[in-house]
């Protein structure tokens, strides 16, 4: 049996989100496999609400003297980014199946060499942008687990443990010691993946559905193409159905020679129009093919952008205080120290993942621009007014943008990117002038 659409383009997301419990299993998955998914995902979320605990502990027992006071800010808001990852996919799981089932229904899994070239380079995207996400999470909590064994003063640990939390243990003791700092660096490891392969998710769908548009363009610029090549066939098929009434219809047709003779020219022009006709209506049908996929497409961003919507504001969020509480800890680090540079690769890891996600919305707003363009070339002079008034509505439609918005507060493309900076460097002079004071 085939694999489902949605199974071909979004394997790795949902293989790794299985894995993790964040997406079930299909029935016909063996039960262990379910009962291992829902067991990691319950102990994963069970030893952050743990630790969430002891960081929140932590800051209510040093209040007014809290130590790395902007780390400790950092550690808290990724319990919560994360937390709220793990939970928001399976609470609205039912409109996440449901874009599943339309990519299934009606998303395209190309045959032809141009479109398969542009499905392979979608792929790739994907790919490497699944890769940088997990990077990203795997050398972030990398640099918590040496943060330890990299601070020295004196020949003593100032960082004893990868974050700072109030544990109801004395970790002055050796085995204490070790249970507290793998209890909160598999909290951090698991802070990390979890909250990237959530980010992953939403940004693999974004460039699939961008794949979609760009197939579009390509049925729209090969209409005509398309349309002579399926009247071709058609005319093929007719003359196969002729031939096999030869036999049955020869003796007709010697009586009636010298008549067929006399309406030879008549016949051949008859058969033009009517070649022509034919023409004409295959161009109809694939244009209206196009128009309809179009408007599924548009639909399928706004139910993509109804549910991912909430996600998009909490995760922009997320990061602007993880840029602004970061880079004002770099500043009161030396350079050259090891806190300095833990912190800068949270920063480019950051930096990058918003990037990213900012990056495929606004390629998604180019393509769906880009049809109207598409519809524009496409060979429509000798059409009928009927196939040019369908390009007009392909053209009117899609000269408005398709955009993902964070709750319709601000649009995802590159120009939010570009506020996120200048927010974050905003928030940032304003907390060191309150520090430095």
């Amino acid at each position: 049996m085939d694999p489902r659409t949605s199974e071909v383009y979004m394997y790795t997301q949902l293989k790794i989100s299985r894995v993790l419990g964040i997406w079930p299993y299909t029935e016909q998955t063996m039960l262990w496999k379910k009962i291992l998914s829902k067991t990691v995902f319950y102990s994963m979320l069970g030893i952050k609400f743990c630790t969430l605990l002891a960081v929140s502990y932590h800051i209510f027992l040093k209040w007014g003297h809290l130590p790395d006071p902007y780390e400790t800010i950092v550690v808290l808001t990724a319990h919560f980014n994360t937390i709220f990852g793990m939970l928001y996919i399976p609470i609205r799981i039912s409109k996440f199946l449901l874009l599943l089932k339309t990519m299934d229904d009606h998303f395209i899994i190309p045959t032809d060499s141009t479109q398969q070239h542009l499905f392979e380079e979608t792929m790739r995207s994907a790919s490497f942008v699944t890769k940088m996400f997990l990077g990203s999470a795997l050398s972030t909590g990398v640099s918590y687990a040496v943060i330890p064994f990299t601070a020295y003063t004196n020949g003593t640990m100032n960082h004893p443990l990868p974050f700072h939390a109030a544990l109801p243990f004395d970790i002055t003791q050796t085995s204490s010691y070790w249970m507290a700092y793998f209890l909160l660096e598999i909290s951090m490891f698991t802070l990390c993946i979890n909250g990237s392969v959530n980010c992953d998710f939403f940004v693999s769908m974004i460039i699939k559905t961008t794949c979609q548009f760009r197939f579009l363009q390509r049925m729209i610029a090969d209409i005509k193409e398309e349309a002579i090549k399926r009247n071709k066939q058609k005319q093929q098929d007719k003359s196969k159905k002729a031939s096999h009434t030869d036999g049955t219809q020869s003796e007709i047709s010697i009586l009636s020679l010298t008549d067929t003779n006399k309406d030879d020219k008549l016949t051949t022009k008859e058969d033009d129009k009517t070649h022509g006709e034919e023409l004409d209506c295959e161009f109809l049908q694939r244009l209206s093919e196009c128009v309809k996929y179009h408007q599924l497409l548009l639909q399928f961003v706004h139910d993509l952008k109804t549910a991912a919507s909430p996600f998009m504001l909490f995760q922009v969020l997320i990061y602007v205080i993880f840029l602004c509480m970061n880079v004002l800890g770099m500043s009161t680090v030396p350079v050259l120290s090891s806190e300095f540079a833990n912190t800068l690769i949270f920063v480019i890891c950051v930096l990058s993942l918003l990037l990213l996600l900012c990056w495929y919305g606004n390629e998604l707003t180019i393509q769906s621009l880009e049809v109207a363009q598409a519809a524009y070339e496409c060979d429509w002079c000798d059409g009928s007014s009927s196939a040019k008034r369908s390009l007009v509505m392909i053209m009117s439609r899609a000269q408005k943008p398709v955009k993902l918005t964070a709750w319709k507060f601000f649009d995802v493309d590159l120009k939010m990117f570009t506020a996120v900076l200048r927010a974050t460097y905003s928030y940032y002079q304003v907390l060191h002038e309150v520090y430095t004071e």
